[in-house]
């Protein structure tokens, strides 16, 4: 097996982003929770990167091509409630993410980019009762990065 180096890493982001239209990253972390991220969404559909914590990289990757069929050049709902489609696992929120807050987990789309602008939003998901961070109750080690007062509660 051939050893992964930055620049061949690079080169597998460039080549999936041709032939996808974007690229996948999942971080298993020690410390941390888990954690995926997209990179040449906001090159090839026009709406903002997606960054997902805390859930494994098939529901990730699913919840990541359902973002961008159901958004593609369009503007993505941020702080409502996005409501599942059938081949989703659950409801979700969109928030805003600051780059600032979000650049040591997203290297390779930082790296990719270079100096081209480029957004983030963080898709926040219910605990396994079907809870989210602003209600009573919630149970999961979501890492918040985006601004969650972008919440609609009502």
């Amino acid at each position: 097996m051939k050893k992964s180096t930055p620049e061949t890493y690079a080169a597998e982001v460039k080549r999936n982003i041709k032939k996808y239209g974007f690229h996948l990253t999942f971080v298993s972390a020690d410390e941390k929770p888990s954690f995926c991220y997209s990179t040449g969404v906001y090159e090839s559909s026009a709406i903002p990167e997606l960054f997902i914590s805390s859930l494994p990289p098939g529901m990730s990757g699913e919840l990541v091509h359902s973002y961008i069929k159901r958004f593609k050049n369009t503007t993505p709902p941020i702080g409502e409630r996005v409501k599942k489609l059938r081949n989703d696992p659950f409801d979700y929120f969109l928030i805003n993410v600051d780059l600032t807050m979000i650049r040591d987990y997203v290297l390779g789309s930082f790296k990719y980019y270079g100096s081209a602008k480029f957004e983030y939003l963080q898709l926040v998901f219910p605990d396994a009762d079907l809870r989210f961070p602003h209600e009573a109750g919630y149970d999961y080690d979501q890492e918040l990065l985006g601004d969650y007062s972008q919440i609609k509660t009502a």
